[in-house]
């Protein structure tokens, strides 16, 4: 592998990298939100737990 080759490579694997972070990041605000609602539905924390994979 060439040194431009193996740049591009961690280049590529740095921006999947952080995309996933911030997708994971998105999606669990997102699970906190839900969360939340159900608590005031009156849904026990361990139902929450397990529906959301918390």
């Amino acid at each position: 592998m060439e040194k431009e080759e193996g740049t591009q490579r961690i280049d590529r694997a740095i921006k999947t990298f952080t995309n996933i972070i911030f997708s994971l990041l998105e999606h669990g605000g997102a699970k906190q939100d839900v969360a939340e609602r159900m608590r005031t539905k009156g849904v026990d924390e361990q139902t929450i737990k397990v529906c959301l994979l918390i």
